[in-house]
């Protein structure tokens, strides 16, 4: 585990060009980081657990600062749909890898709204595109 955000450039071929810092994550300890996707603006939004707690939240690289929007027990209704995040534009998807559904998130909520789709396959990870200059 490392409490380090790091941006890769890779190149045509997909090899890793460089590698560079571009925050260290304070108030993470102990924290695992399910997934997260980054708003046009750079704000990033994340899925966060431990054993006892399941929070969906932002973060600031900027300031450091993280809010939780959503937390719970990790099997509580709200939080325990939470998987994989990306945005597309600025609408910010959920994917459920245990059910394949997709949601669009209220970002400033954390409710989830179906989107009506259910996949055959279960993702283990999805992304949007981004291109997010304050990085």
């Amino acid at each position: 585990n490392s409490d380090s955000l790091r941006r890769a450039q890779l190149n045509a071929t997909g090899h890793v060009v460089s590698i560079e810092l571009v925050a260290t994550l304070s108030g993470f300890s102990g924290y695992s980081v399910a997934d997260f996707a980054f708003r046009r603006d750079g704000l990033m939004f994340l899925v966060r657990g431990t054993a006892n707690v399941k929070e969906f939240g932002t973060y600031n690289i900027t300031s450091g600062v993280y809010t939780a929007i959503l937390s719970g027990p990790p099997q509580s209704a709200g939080i325990s749909n939470f998987g994989q995040l990306a945005f597309s534009r600025d609408t910010l998807y959920n994917h459920n890898s245990g059910s394949g559904g997709l949601s669009i998130v209220n970002q400033n909520t954390g409710a989830l709204t179906a989107t009506g789709f259910v996949g055959r396959i279960k993702l283990a990870d999805f992304a949007g595109t981004c291109s997010c200059q304050h990085l």
